[in-house]
């Protein structure tokens, strides 16, 4: 409503200077403000609440199973995740079609950070532990595998030129049925 208002007063402030810019008058240029891209932080905890609030822990006949999912995809021109694929399996076929089924489902991941454009390639690491003992058992396997990964990465390329870290480490875990 408040929008509706603001374009309604713009419309008879415009109309005056448009019929006086005929007389040579001097012309007066309006843009639009434009708001900031969101930054890196902001965008992966926005995200990261829009994934948590989507994902919901499969039904299991056998009993809750853990694991630790990681989803690759990329952002479409419209800014609905595309190109979804498993990268990594938690072992359960519930878990990696819950953790698809969260990802497809998240509706824009727009407005993107600055300097990341349509097409960069994402990954989503979503852990499903049924206790907390559990959850910070596969955070602990997370950090050690970003620590080797960086320690690799780092002897390829002659020097630590990029670091991988975990973002979002909470104590309690965010998903929830």
């Amino acid at each position: 409503m408040k929008l509706l208002f603001c374009l309604c007063l713009a419309v008879p402030l415009l109309l005056p200077a448009a019929s006086r810019a005929q007389s040579s008058a001097p012309s007066i240029d309006v843009t639009a403000p434009t708001t900031a891209p969101p930054t890196l932080d902001r965008w992966v905890e926005r995200t990261g609440n829009i994934l948590s609030n989507r994902l919901r822990y499969p039904t299991i006949l056998s009993g809750p199973e853990e694991g630790i999912v990681q989803v690759k995809f990329a952002c479409s021109d419209s800014g609905a995740p595309a190109g979804i694929a498993l990268l990594n399996s938690s072992g359960s076929r519930q878990l990696d079609k819950a953790a698809m089924r969260a990802i497809q489902s998240i509706p824009t991941l727009h407005p993107l950070p600055a300097g990341i454009g349509a097409g960069q390639n994402y990954v989503a690491t979503i852990l499903f532990a049924t206790s907390q003992a559990s959850y910070k058992r596969q955070i602990r396997d997370l950090r050690r595998q970003a620590l080797d990964n960086n320690a690799r990465f780092a002897r390829r390329a002659g020097g630590p030129a990029m670091a991988i870290a975990l973002l979002d480490t909470p104590d309690t875990p965010r998903a929830a049925n």
